[in-house]
């Protein structure tokens, strides 16, 4: 480059970065730093959160718990470790007010009393420049007591706090009246409501806490009159607090009413749809969850702009003594000042507060109210995407496998949110689109052997659905979808056309789903396949489909505990139409272990078996022996074995003197597959995981004889052919899932143990490094 241009450029830039840099007022303060010294039992980021007078941003690393804390909200004690990395020059100034600092050194006391620090005080405050303790203005322009930034800014100012924090109170006796007369599981969930623990720090905010998921698990039993009253008698001298919390369950209450309030026009609206897929009938005992349940499901029909559901307590005045005198706090959340007290009783927050707090009468019966906005009723969308190789196919959109093929597309969608009155939704997208016969984000190769050049296609689908199908909680659903384009297989081009209904309903609040379907796949190849010796033969495909989900997960997007278990099988065989009978079946397991610091354990182990029971005779010999190319079972990929490519994971030929053409993509018969992570969330955007997979797929042994193929080997879960992976991942979160960069590392000597060999295709993870492996860009979790 010319060296006048470079310096020319360099200028320009930094212009630009000066332009979009933050500037401190000239007539004020702007706080650099803000620093605590003897903050040593307690987290000093929740101290922070309730202070007004804040440092400026700096992008941060939290080994441990967040930083992105809420005042008086726990966790007090997070056990971080912050690693300061840079203040972007865009970062906003936060300017410094000498009366909001005073008012911060006495929440700050506060603050620790709340805690259970009665004897804990603020030694002093050290403002640099000196001048800031003298006033927190400097004149507009000219010479000022201290040094501005850049000439004509104001000063950067650096806070330091130094803190005594003292002994704190600690709980001598903890004990839970009133309770002996609920069941057993009840009376286990309102003892470990209880946050605070004998000889512990006593603290104001997890023995409010405790009221609230004591009152709240009474409610999620049915009890809406539940009410818990805590009683701490505290000695800050002696340091000793007693603390006993009195329960009153009241009567078990249930549903009675339910009713649908419309804002707006309500003519096309169908109310008893609406009740019915509430799922709260009459008579049923109530929950807080079956409340929220409920504003989910009637959501989720898509025709409300917004919904609320409200629990409305009838009958019974609330029992005496719920109304606690008014706390004696300067600031909600603070401490008073030293002393034996009796703290109030906070109301419990929540979803169904109102029961008991906002109508001031608890009842019996309780009678729901669903508020509805409806929202606009036909829709239109346009817009572009990237799909980057998760293949769903019609099978009730319960499976995806990872296929080497993306593309760029362009959207057309239109939506009818209330078709013919009744709230079904019916959809239909139109998506012309460019493949790429590799995984993301690979464009082409130099293999001789395939002619891998980008392809356009065409993607028409459309859904319907409607609720209240039959009775109030089933879903009917018929879907369809007619796909030109290139096979992400083998890449010759074809049609694909399906079709499907299915009904669908939840059970036990939605933890349990089950979906019965009936279905149709239809394949015509249009061109070959470009790649040699490779032969695809046209067929139809009928078949039922079950499916059952068991979801005990704390969250489907980002889950830190729980369970799930779900089961698939297909019958395919059904009419004259469909080229195989046969059985499909997949299982798989996944659990998630909570661990301190915002650690997870994730573990995933899965199943799949598939037996042909009948083919017709006008098939081409994989189509024969592995059923059709979209159901095969197949390994590898993002959301697989990380080690691997897509579709990958398995033998490269069933018998390589043969010279039979099976290859890994050709998939098999039987594939089991495990997973393991530590998931760690360093900051609420970013993340690392370090995992282990392992699996394969077999379709079995097979010789050439004369001209025909035979089977010499039958397909079986090779537990020996273990294919491990090890690997590390980052994820980026966002709105829509996190966006994750995986590396996994294929172990030598790990592949095949014992006396099985490894015949599986090996990959240099990145060009010719001769490492072996796989990297994968996708968004969302593996499992």
């Amino acid at each position: 480059m010319n060296p006048t241009r470079s310096i020319a450029f360099a200028a320009a830039l930094g212009m630009l970065v000066l332009a979009g840099c933050e500037a401190i007022p000239a007539d004020s303060y702007g706080i650099r730093r803000l620093r605590f010294h003897g903050v040593e039992q307690l987290d000093d980021a929740a101290l922070r959160a309730c202070l007004a007078t804040r440092e400026r941003h700096a992008f941060q690393v939290d080994i441990g718990t967040s930083s992105e804390l809420e005042c008086n909200v726990a966790p007090f004690d997070g056990g971080r470790l912050p690693v300061r990395l840079v203040t972007w020059p865009w970062t906003e100034w936060p300017t410094f007010d000498a009366a909001v600092f005073e008012r911060d050194l006495d929440r700050i006391e506060r603050w620790y009393r709340a805690r259970g620090y009665y004897d804990a005080r603020v030694e002093r405050a050290e403002l640099r420049p000196e001048s800031a303790n003298t006033t927190d203005e400097l004149p507009e322009a000219g010479e000022a007591p201290c040094d501005r930034r850049h000439g004509d800014q104001g000063c950067p100012l650096t806070i330091d706090i130094h803190v005594h924090e003292g002994e704190p109170v600690r709980v001598r006796r903890l004990a839970i009246v009133g309770d002996e007369g609920l069941a057993p599981a009840l009376r286990r969930d309102v003892d470990d409501a209880v946050q605070l623990e004998v000889d512990a720090p006593f603290d104001e905010a997890l023995h409010d806490l405790a009221k609230t998921r004591m009152v709240t698990a009474l409610r999620e039993s049915g009890y809406a009159c539940a009410f818990v009253r805590g009683q701490v008698e505290l000695d800050p001298e002696l340091r000793i607090a007693d603390v006993t919390y009195t329960v009153q369950p009241g009567e078990i209450s249930h549903f009675r009413d339910v009713r649908v309030e419309v804002e707006g026009e309500v003519d096309d609206i169908p109310l008893d749809v609406v009740r019915a897929v509430s799922g709260i009938e009459r008579g049923g005992r109530f929950a807080p969850s079956r409340v929220s349940a409920a504003q989910r499901a009637v959501y989720a029909l898509g025709a409300f702009s917004a919904v609320e559901v409200e629990a409305v307590p009838v009958d019974i005045s609330a029992p005496a003594g719920t109304n606690d005198a008014p706390s004696t706090s300067e600031e909600p959340g603070i401490a008073a000042p030293p002393g034996t007290s009796i703290l109030p009783t906070a109301t419990p927050d929540g979803e169904v507060e109102n029961v008991a707090s906002v109508h001031g009468t608890c009842g019996r019966d309780v009678d729901v109210v669903i508020h509805v906005t409806p929202g606009r009723r036909v829709r239109y969308g346009f817009g572009a995407g990237l799909d980057s190789g998760n293949l769903t196919y019609l099978a009730g959109s319960t499976q995806s496998t990872s296929v080497p093929q993306w593309n760029v597309h362009l959207l057309a969608r239109f939506e009818h949110r209330n078709l013919f009155g009744g709230l079904r939704r019916l959809r239909i997208e139109e998506r012309p689109k460019i493949s790429f016969q590799h995984t993301f984000p690979q464009v082409r190769d130099s293999d001789p052997e395939t002619d891998d050049r980008p392809r356009p296609g065409n993607e028409l689908s459309f859904d319907f659905r409607q609720p209240a199908f039959i009775e109030r909680m089933t879903t009917l659903n018929v879907a369809g979808r007619w796909d030109l384009g290139p096979d992400p297989i083998y890449g010759g081009y074809r049609h694909l056309l399906d079709i499907g209904t299915s009904v669908q309903r939840p059970f036990w609040q939605g933890r349990i789903s089950v979906m019965l379907g009936a279905y149709g796949n239809v394949y015509h190849i249009v061109s070959p396949p470009n790649v040699r010796d490779v032969e695809v033969s046209n067929y139809a495909l009928s078949y039922l489909h079950q499916f059952f989900l068991l979801d005990l997960r704390d969250s489907p997007q980002n889950t830190h505990r729980g369970f799930m278990f779900s089961a698939e099988v297909s019958e395919a065989g059904i009419g004259q139409l469909a080229n195989w009978t046969y059985i499909r079946a997949i299982g798989e397991v996944r659990g998630f272990i909570p661990l301190p610091y915002r650690f997870t354990i994730a573990a995933r182990f899965s199943m799949g078996a598939m037996a042909i029971l009948r083919e017709s005779g006008n098939l081409d010999d994989i189509s024969t022996n592995l059923g059709p190319t979209a159901y095969r079972l197949r390994g590898g990929g993002p959301n697989s074995n990380r080690g691997f490519t897509a579709g990958s994971l398995g033998e490269a030929a069933a018998d390589v003197s043969t010279g039979i053409p099976f290859k890994p993509l050709d998939g098999g018969l039987r594939k089991w597959e495990a997973s393991l992570e530590f998931r760690s969330r360093i900051t609420d955007s970013f993340g690392a995981v370090l995992f282990a997979d392992a699996g394969d797929v077999d379709r079995g042994g097979y010789a050439l004889i004369g001209s025909e193929l035979v089977q010499t080997r039958a397909a079986s879960f090779r537990f020996n052919q273990l294919h491990l992976t090890l690997g590390l991942g980052i994820r980026y979160f966002t709105i829509v899932g996190p966006l994750r960069l995986d590396f996994g590392f294929r172990i030598p000597g790990a592949q095949a143990v014992g006396s099985a060999v490894d015949n599986s295709v090996g990959h240099d993870m990145i060009l010719h490094s001769r490492v072996q492996g796989a990297v994968s860009i996708t968004i969302g979790d593996a499992f």
